[in-house]
């Protein structure tokens, strides 16, 4: 007689491999769930850091471009000590202030 497991869509020779083969489905399903849960929660506060840039970044334009009509130019020195990556991201900003 085979035993038919509507879990993992198998037969099995006994009522014992069936349970077994239903538990490790069930445990595998459970941590696959819980790292789609925690992709998801990382997802989210991605998706809300990048909210609060958005709402920053408009502020600062809007806060800049009251201050240009009303004072016609801006100066901003940047100093960079030691910190590549400060210094793509200073540059790339400034270049896209310019340009954009």
């Amino acid at each position: 007689m085979k035993y038919l497991s509507e879990k993992t869509n198998k037969a099995y020779s006994s009522v014992e491999e069936l349970q077994t083969a239903e538990k490790e489905f069930e445990a595998k399903n459970e941590a696959e769930n819980k790292v789609k849960l925690a992709r998801a929660d990382d997802a989210k506060k991605v998706e809300e850091a990048h909210t609060k840039l958005a709402e920053a970044t408009k502020n600062y334009d809007e806060v800049l471009t009251a201050f240009l009509k009303k004072y016609g130019s801006y100066h901003m020195t940047y100093t960079i000590k030691n910190n590549a990556d400060d210094a793509l991201s200073m540059a790339d900003r400034l270049f896209n202030d310019l340009w954009f």
